[in-house]
Protein backbone atom coordinates (compact mmCIF):
# COMPACT_ATOMS: atom_id res chain seq x y z
CA UNK A 1 0.00 0.00 0.00
CA UNK A 2 1.38 3.44 -0.83
CA UNK A 3 2.78 5.35 2.11
CA UNK A 4 0.64 8.43 1.26
CA UNK A 5 -2.57 6.36 1.54
CA UNK A 6 -1.38 4.81 4.79
CA UNK A 7 -0.76 8.27 6.27
CA UNK A 8 -4.27 9.46 5.17
CA UNK A 9 -5.97 6.43 6.74
CA UNK A 10 -4.03 6.90 9.97
CA UNK A 11 -5.06 10.58 10.11
CA UNK A 12 -8.72 9.68 9.58
CA UNK A 13 -8.58 7.09 12.39
CA UNK A 14 -6.96 9.62 14.73
CA UNK A 15 -9.64 12.24 14.03
CA UNK A 16 -12.37 9.68 14.71
CA UNK A 17 -10.88 8.84 18.12
CA UNK A 18 -10.64 12.54 19.02
CA UNK A 19 -14.31 13.11 18.12
CA UNK A 20 -15.39 10.24 20.33
CA UNK A 21 -13.39 11.58 23.26
CA UNK A 22 -14.43 15.25 23.14
CA UNK A 23 -18.05 14.99 22.01
CA UNK A 24 -19.61 11.76 23.22
CA UNK A 25 -23.02 13.37 23.50
CA UNK A 26 -23.11 13.77 19.72
CA UNK A 27 -23.12 10.03 19.14
CA UNK A 28 -24.40 8.52 22.38
CA UNK A 29 -27.17 9.49 24.78
CA UNK A 30 -26.52 9.47 28.52
CA UNK A 31 -28.54 10.26 31.66
CA UNK A 32 -28.18 13.71 33.23
CA UNK A 33 -25.10 13.80 35.40
CA UNK A 34 -26.15 16.56 37.82
CA UNK A 35 -29.27 17.38 39.87
CA UNK A 36 -29.73 20.54 37.82
CA UNK A 37 -29.80 18.52 34.60
CA UNK A 38 -32.22 16.02 36.17
CA UNK A 39 -34.58 18.82 37.19
CA UNK A 40 -34.52 20.15 33.65
CA UNK A 41 -36.04 16.97 32.25
CA UNK A 42 -38.57 16.21 35.01
CA UNK A 43 -42.30 16.69 34.28
CA UNK A 44 -43.58 19.50 36.52
CA UNK A 45 -46.11 18.47 39.20
CA UNK A 46 -49.75 19.48 38.69
CA UNK A 47 -50.80 22.53 40.67
CA UNK A 48 -53.34 21.72 43.41
CA UNK A 49 -56.20 24.27 43.34
CA UNK A 50 -56.99 25.97 46.66
CA UNK A 51 -60.01 24.80 48.64
CA UNK A 52 -63.03 26.98 47.70
CA UNK A 53 -64.05 29.49 50.36
CA UNK A 54 -67.29 28.53 52.14
CA UNK A 55 -69.81 31.38 52.06
CA UNK A 56 -71.47 32.12 55.40
CA UNK A 57 -75.26 32.07 54.96
CA UNK A 58 -78.19 32.67 57.32
CA UNK A 59 -81.83 31.88 56.57
CA UNK A 60 -84.82 33.41 58.33
CA UNK A 61 -88.21 31.79 58.00
CA UNK A 62 -91.07 29.66 59.21
CA UNK A 63 -91.75 25.93 59.63
CA UNK A 64 -91.38 25.18 55.92
CA UNK A 65 -87.86 26.63 55.90
CA UNK A 66 -87.13 25.05 59.28
CA UNK A 67 -87.94 21.61 57.86
CA UNK A 68 -90.93 20.75 60.06
CA UNK A 69 -91.69 17.03 59.97
CA UNK A 70 -88.54 15.89 58.11
CA UNK A 71 -85.23 14.58 59.41
CA UNK A 72 -82.24 16.81 60.05
CA UNK A 73 -80.45 17.59 56.81
CA UNK A 74 -83.58 17.07 54.67
CA UNK A 75 -84.79 20.68 54.74
CA UNK A 76 -84.17 22.75 51.63
CA UNK A 77 -81.66 24.99 53.42
CA UNK A 78 -79.41 22.06 54.28
CA UNK A 79 -79.76 20.63 50.77
CA UNK A 80 -78.86 23.88 49.00
CA UNK A 81 -76.02 24.47 51.47
CA UNK A 82 -74.56 21.06 50.68
CA UNK A 83 -74.81 21.63 46.94
CA UNK A 84 -73.26 25.10 47.04
CA UNK A 85 -70.73 24.54 49.83
CA UNK A 86 -72.31 27.02 52.23
CA UNK A 87 -71.62 27.31 55.92
CA UNK A 88 -75.31 27.82 56.73
CA UNK A 89 -77.25 28.68 59.87
CA UNK A 90 -81.01 28.16 59.74
CA UNK A 91 -82.77 30.46 62.22
CA UNK A 92 -86.28 29.56 61.02
CA UNK A 93 -88.98 28.70 63.55
CA UNK A 94 -92.37 27.00 63.37
CA UNK A 95 -95.17 29.58 63.40
CA UNK A 96 -92.94 32.58 62.86
CA UNK A 97 -93.53 35.41 60.40
CA UNK A 98 -92.99 39.14 60.03
CA UNK A 99 -95.82 39.63 62.55
CA UNK A 100 -96.67 36.10 63.61
CA UNK A 101 -94.91 34.88 66.78
CA UNK A 102 -93.33 31.45 66.45
CA UNK A 103 -92.99 28.56 68.87
CA UNK A 104 -89.79 30.05 70.27
CA UNK A 105 -91.52 33.38 70.87
CA UNK A 106 -89.84 35.04 67.89
CA UNK A 107 -90.83 36.96 64.80
CA UNK A 108 -88.61 37.47 61.76
CA UNK A 109 -87.38 40.66 63.41
CA UNK A 110 -86.04 38.61 66.33
CA UNK A 111 -84.41 36.20 63.90
CA UNK A 112 -82.87 39.19 62.11
CA UNK A 113 -81.13 40.33 65.31
CA UNK A 114 -79.61 36.88 65.69
CA UNK A 115 -78.56 36.97 62.03
CA UNK A 116 -76.73 40.27 62.46
CA UNK A 117 -74.67 38.79 65.30
CA UNK A 118 -73.50 36.03 62.92
CA UNK A 119 -72.25 38.57 60.33
CA UNK A 120 -73.16 36.46 57.25
CA UNK A 121 -72.32 37.16 53.63
CA UNK A 122 -75.74 36.05 52.38
CA UNK A 123 -79.20 36.28 53.99
CA UNK A 124 -82.33 34.56 52.72
CA UNK A 125 -85.76 35.64 53.95
CA UNK A 126 -89.22 35.08 52.49
CA UNK A 127 -92.89 35.70 53.05
CA UNK A 128 -94.85 33.35 55.29
CA UNK A 129 -98.37 31.98 55.26
CA UNK A 130 -98.29 32.43 59.05
CA UNK A 131 -98.97 36.12 58.40
CA UNK A 132 -102.19 35.43 56.47
CA UNK A 133 -105.04 37.40 58.01
CA UNK A 134 -102.84 40.14 59.45
CA UNK A 135 -103.48 43.78 58.65
CA UNK A 136 -101.81 44.60 55.32
CA UNK A 137 -100.44 47.98 56.42
CA UNK A 138 -98.99 46.61 59.66
CA UNK A 139 -97.51 43.64 57.79
CA UNK A 140 -95.88 45.85 55.18
CA UNK A 141 -94.39 48.09 57.86
CA UNK A 142 -92.95 45.07 59.70
CA UNK A 143 -91.55 43.63 56.46
CA UNK A 144 -89.86 46.90 55.50
CA UNK A 145 -88.51 47.41 59.01
CA UNK A 146 -87.04 43.90 59.28
CA UNK A 147 -85.33 43.83 55.90
CA UNK A 148 -84.07 47.43 56.12
CA UNK A 149 -82.63 46.62 59.56
CA UNK A 150 -80.70 43.72 58.05
CA UNK A 151 -79.35 45.96 55.28
CA UNK A 152 -78.39 48.79 57.63
CA UNK A 153 -76.67 46.46 60.08
CA UNK A 154 -74.98 44.34 57.40
CA UNK A 155 -74.46 46.66 54.40
CA UNK A 156 -72.04 44.27 52.70
CA UNK A 157 -74.31 41.24 52.98
CA UNK A 158 -76.40 40.11 50.01
CA UNK A 159 -80.10 39.88 50.88
CA UNK A 160 -82.28 37.44 48.94
CA UNK A 161 -86.04 37.76 49.27
CA UNK A 162 -88.13 34.66 48.54
CA UNK A 163 -91.75 34.45 47.51
CA UNK A 164 -94.25 32.84 49.88
CA UNK A 165 -94.45 29.05 49.55
CA UNK A 166 -97.82 27.30 49.50
CA UNK A 167 -98.81 23.69 49.04
CA UNK A 168 -101.71 23.76 46.62
CA UNK A 169 -103.11 25.71 43.70
CA UNK A 170 -105.57 27.61 45.87
CA UNK A 171 -104.15 30.38 47.98
CA UNK A 172 -105.59 33.46 49.73
CA UNK A 173 -105.58 36.77 47.92
CA UNK A 174 -103.13 38.05 50.53
CA UNK A 175 -100.31 35.82 49.27
CA UNK A 176 -99.39 37.96 46.23
CA UNK A 177 -99.70 41.07 48.41
CA UNK A 178 -97.17 39.63 50.84
CA UNK A 179 -94.86 38.76 47.95
CA UNK A 180 -95.11 42.34 46.73
CA UNK A 181 -94.17 43.63 50.16
CA UNK A 182 -91.13 41.35 50.38
CA UNK A 183 -90.08 42.31 46.87
CA UNK A 184 -90.29 46.06 47.60
CA UNK A 185 -88.42 45.73 50.87
CA UNK A 186 -85.71 43.57 49.27
CA UNK A 187 -85.30 45.99 46.37
CA UNK A 188 -84.95 48.95 48.74
CA UNK A 189 -82.25 46.98 50.55
CA UNK A 190 -80.34 46.56 47.25
CA UNK A 191 -81.13 42.85 47.34
CA UNK A 192 -82.62 40.36 44.89
CA UNK A 193 -86.16 38.99 44.99
CA UNK A 194 -86.76 35.48 43.69
CA UNK A 195 -90.28 34.59 42.58
CA UNK A 196 -90.32 30.82 43.01
CA UNK A 197 -93.89 30.30 41.90
CA UNK A 198 -95.44 27.30 43.66
CA UNK A 199 -93.15 24.33 43.01
CA UNK A 200 -95.11 22.08 45.40
CA UNK A 201 -98.41 22.33 43.55
CA UNK A 202 -99.70 19.21 41.84
CA UNK A 203 -96.84 16.86 42.65
CA UNK A 204 -97.50 13.46 44.21
CA UNK A 205 -95.85 12.81 47.55
CA UNK A 206 -94.66 16.37 48.06
CA UNK A 207 -96.85 17.31 51.03
CA UNK A 208 -97.28 15.80 54.48
CA UNK A 209 -100.73 14.73 55.66
CA UNK A 210 -101.41 18.22 57.08
CA UNK A 211 -101.17 19.62 53.52
CA UNK A 212 -99.05 22.45 54.90
CA UNK A 213 -95.53 21.11 55.25
CA UNK A 214 -93.43 19.49 52.52
CA UNK A 215 -92.23 15.91 52.78
CA UNK A 216 -88.54 15.12 52.32
CA UNK A 217 -89.30 14.82 48.59
CA UNK A 218 -91.06 18.18 48.69
CA UNK A 219 -88.09 19.75 50.42
CA UNK A 220 -85.83 18.43 47.65
CA UNK A 221 -88.22 19.99 45.14
CA UNK A 222 -87.90 23.33 46.95
CA UNK A 223 -84.11 23.02 47.04
CA UNK A 224 -84.03 22.48 43.30
CA UNK A 225 -86.37 25.40 42.62
CA UNK A 226 -84.44 27.79 44.88
CA UNK A 227 -81.04 26.69 43.59
CA UNK A 228 -82.18 27.08 39.98
CA UNK A 229 -83.67 30.52 40.69
CA UNK A 230 -80.42 31.67 42.31
CA UNK A 231 -78.40 30.46 39.34
CA UNK A 232 -80.71 32.22 36.87
CA UNK A 233 -80.43 35.42 38.89
CA UNK A 234 -76.64 35.25 38.74
CA UNK A 235 -76.18 34.68 42.48
CA UNK A 236 -72.72 33.15 42.75
CA UNK A 237 -72.69 32.07 46.40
Amino acid sequence: MPRRLIRILALVATLAVVLLLVAPGVLFSRPPSTSAEAAAVQVPALAIPPTPRRATVVTLGDSITAGHGVDAGEDWVALVAEERGWSATNLSDDGSGFLSIGNNGDTFADQARLAVALDPELILIGGSSNDFGRDDAALEAATLATISYLHDALPDAEIIGLSTLWGNDYYPDQLPLIDGQVKRATTLAAGIFLDLGQPLVGGAGLMQSDEIHPTALGQRMLATAIGDAMTQAGIIY
